[in-house]
């Protein structure tokens, strides 16, 4: 039997995305893998030795230290603002934008943890503009 296929125009990346404007974005298919739009917040966690990061979903109220996702209307993913926690680790977006595969682990006293890398990046300077 034929099956319509309905995921036009939706992205099919499994990567946790960190952009420019110190976001983590929950792409479509990480999104529905995971059963995001079932969460309401994330808590994150950081090693700054192995720059680690530690993402844990979560639906707890009462947790002082916790980022609001923000779900994507049409259910096409998710993201989180994490401003606050890459300017306490003096980390630039810039330098470390990009798309992260993770890792799932289960740490005791927290429960699952998507865990990505952070990696420096290339990043091309401005062309400036000969004034002479």
């Amino acid at each position: 039997m034929l099956k319509k296929f309905e995921s036009v125009n939706t992205k099919q990346e499994i990567r946790i995305t960190l952009t420019s404007n110190y976001a983590l974005g929950f792409p479509n298919k990480f999104y529905t893998e995971n059963t995001i739009s079932s969460y309401k917040y994330v808590v994150l966690f950081y090693d700054e030795e192995s720059k680690e990061i530690g993402i844990h979903f979560s639906n707890d109220d009462d947790e002082k230290h916790k980022f609001k996702i923000r779900h994507d209307k049409n259910g096409r993913g998710g993201s989180v603002t994490i401003k606050s926690l890459l300017k306490t680790l003096n980390y630039s977006p810039n330098e470390y934008k990009g798309r992260y595969t993770w890792e799932k682990r289960n740490e005791e006293s927290i429960g699952d943890l998507y865990i990505i890398t952070l990696e420096k990046r290339d990043t091309k300077p401005e062309l400036q503009a000969d004034k002479n």
